[in-house]
Parts: C-alpha cells; sequence; structure tokens
C-alpha cells in the first residue's frame, strides 16, 4: 500500500485581520489557531511543531522601506539606547537599562522567530524576506547574525535568492529563501534548477474585448494609468506593441517600477502602490492583434502570485479592492515554493509524513497553499 503523507496547521500568527480573513476563506484556518501577535510565541506550547515557515516583514530591509534595519529603541526617557535584537541576550528588552518598554521596527520582529526555532528546536525551518535583504552591504551584518544563530541551534542551513519567474511564475520576484533543517535528520539539499516561465502572461488576463467593442483602435491606453506615465506609452507606443522583450522601461519618472511594462512577464507587485502595467494583446474577429496597455486588476495580481481563480472568487468577497491589491504585493508566488518544497521532498521525504506546521506571519497562506499542490502531487 502506497504511503499516505500527512499535514496540518499546528497554529499560526498573523496580526493583520483582512489578511487571516483571506486565509481563512481559502484554508478553513479556525481563529482558535491563530496567535495574531507573533510575541505569543514566547507562551504557547508549540512542542508539536515540526516544521516552522515564515516571511517575517520587510519594510526595514527593502529596497523601498526605511531600511531601518533590524533595529529594536528603547522607549526609557533616562536611557534612550538603539540596539540590535539578535545581540540582546533576552529578547523584548534593553540590555543596558533592562526596560521592556522597546520599540521594535517591523523587520526585528524576526527575533521571535529565531527564538521560536531555538526553543521548539523542530526538523525544518523555511524562511523568506526580499532579496535585498542578503544582497544589500548594508544589511548583511543582519542577515549573517541570522544564519550564524540558526546554524547554532543545531542546524544546516541553505540559503539563495531565488526568482520565481524562473519557476513557471509570469511575476518577476525576487526573494531570499533560507531551508533550514535540523542536522540529526538532514541529508542534504539543493535548491532547485531555474526552469524558467511557464505560464503564458496573456493567460492570466482578463476578456478585454469590451474595451475593443465601441473602437476601431489598435491600441487602447488605460485611462487610470498616471498621466506622466501615460504620455511616455504614447511617445513609445511602437516600441512596447513590436518589443519581444520580457518587460519595457521607459524613460520617464516615476515611482518605483511604474513605467515598466510587463511584455512577457510581469513586474513585481507591491503593497503600496496598485500600480503593474503590462501589455495585452487582443485578437479581433478578422484575426487582426490589437493592443491594451492597462493596469492588473486584482483578480489578474491574485493569479500571477500563483492562486487559482477559485481562491480569487473566495477572498473577493470579502475584501475590497485595494486590499487585494495589498495581500498580493505581501505574498510570495507560489510555484516557486511548490518547487523548493519538492526538492525538499525528493532528498528527505519523511520529513512531510506527519507534519504539524506553524506559520509566523502568516500572511494570506501562500506557503500552505504551495504545501496543499505538493501534499495533493505526492498522495496520488
Amino acid at each position: 500500500m502506497k504511503k499516505l503523507y500527512n499535514k496540518r496547521i499546528e497554529r499560526c500568527a498573523e496580526i493583520d485581520h483582512k489578511a487571516f480573513a483571506s486565509t481563512q476563506a481559502l484554508l478553513g484556518i479556525e481563529d482558535a489557531l491563530n496567535m495574531w501577535d507573533v510575541r505569543n510565541v514566547l507562551r504557547e506550547d508549540l512542542s508539536k511543531v515540526t516544521c516552522i515557515v515564515a516571511g517575517f516583514p520587510c519594510q526595514s530591509t527593502s529596497s523601498i522601506g526605511k531600511k531601518s534595519g533590524i533595529t529594536n529603541y528603547c522607549r526609557n526617557p533616562e536611557c534612550g539606547h538603539s540596539f540590535s535584537p539578535l545581540d540582546a541576550d533576552v529578547i523584548g528588552v534593553c540590555p543596558v537599562c533592562g526596560s521592556s518598554d522597546i520599540e521594535e521596527t517591523p523587520s526585528s520582529l524576526v527575533s521571535y522567530v529565531l527564538e521560536a526555532i531555538k526553543n521548539i528546536k523542530p526538523e525544518l525551518v523555511i524562511l523568506e524576506n526580499v532579496a535585498n535583504f542578503a544582497t544589500s552591504k548594508k544589511f548583511r551584518a543582519d542577515f549573517d547574525k541570522i544564519n550564524t544563530k540558526i546554524k547554532s541551534f543545531g542546524y544546516n542551513l541553505y540559503w539563495k535568492v531565488l526568482n520565481a519567474r524562473d519557476y513557471g511564475s509570469v511575476q518577476n520576484r525576487r526573494r531570499v529563501i533560507w531551508v533550514c533543517v535540523r542536522a540529526d535528520v538532514d541529508a542534504g539539499f539543493e535548491f532547485p534548477e531555474p526552469y524558467g516561465i511557464t505560464r503564458d502572461l496573456q493567460t492570466i488576463l482578463e476578456d478585454p474585448s469590451s474595451v475593443f467593442a465601441d473602437t476601431d483602435a489598435k491600441v487602447v491606453i488605460d485611462s487610470s494609468i498616471s498621466p506622466y506615465v501615460r504620455t511616455a506609452i504614447e511617445k513609445h507606443i511602437d516600441e512596447i506593441i513590436t518589443s519581444d522583450a520580457e518587460t519595457l522601461k521607459l524613460p520617464c519618472k516615476s515611482g518605483w517600477a511604474d513605467h515598466v511594462i510587463g511584455l512577457k512577464k510581469i513586474p513585481t507587485l507591491r503593497a503600496s502602490n496598485s500600480t503593474c502595467i503590462v501589455r495585452q494583446v487582443y485578437k479581433d474577429a478578422d484575426g487582426n492583434d490589437r493592443y491594451y496597455i492597462k493596469k492588473l486588476t486584482p483578480k489578474e495580481r491574485w493569479l500571477a502570485t500563483g492562486f487559482t481563480a477559485e481562491d480569487y472568487e473566495k477572498v473577493s468577497k470579502i475584501n475590497s479592492k485595494t486590499q487585494l491589491n495589498h495581500q498580493t504585493g505581501n505574498s510570495i508566488c507560489i510555484e516557486m515554493l511548490v518547487a523548493v518544497w519538492w526538492e525538499l521532498f525528493k532528498k528527505m521525504p519523511y520529513l512531510f509524513e506527519d507534519m504539524y506546521l506553524l506559520s509566523l506571519f502568516q500572511g494570506v497562506g501562500a506557503f500552505e497553499r504551495s504545501l496543499d499542490i505538493l501534499y495533493s502531487e505526492i498522495n496520488l
């Protein structure tokens, strides 16, 4: 009889109520499983956990964030000390005055993830963050400290900057991925080899026929695109509709990536800005190619992150368009995670026999959805 592999979500921590509502719609998680504040990992019995996944906050380490790094600030007016929690002996306490009145930057909350790893010692830990955290000289010291700490807990650590577009996704999304396997169960790991985009960008875009219903124009430009980018599009339209490149950067001033047009792949989606422009090719009744230069819709953003149309229908009933856009900007691409899970399974299938998952900074459940895909395939 073929072995069946099992998993369950033991606990999770997601403080964003709207994001957790989306995860509940997708995964059916009960309220009681959510610890909400990641600091609660210090108070809960998590001894059953065999795998921790966490995409800890990137606002302080992103190339477009505040770049404050992993830093805490003591609020004691007689102290005011700033320090890295990665250097502190006691979590959540100022090492100078002992005050627990601490202001933590978003990215410094990774210290609670590390504390969970140290205390629980699960077989497997998967972490993710923006590529900039691993590649920027500004944050490399913090990056190395995290790696050193995890290794000191008894783990073999593998990390690599991966791009989702190399693993089937239509989205250009670079992330640093850590795979940490407890040394006593590790059989060795190598990250999956890139295999490129396997989805056609055009297949995730919604039907544009209504856009062309009352016009003979060969090209239609979305009226919601900002004027300075629209002007550049009009100026370079011939290049946009004929280029065979994956993306095309327009020579104009704009916010980060607002002026990059997705031709075969989509520029990185962001939580803070809904603008992501693509070239849509529409073949009319006479067989002629016509072009719609448009901003992605919320549904298209969800599909570009690896979720299904059915997933989107569930979350769209409980979220505004702004929230739907924000949630995809904070998510990790599912296709890339599936590729990593598969490499782990091929080398160490025993890690998946009875997996008890702790999901920290859960977002909308990309880790869980990718695991659902893996388990549906290995249990065929």
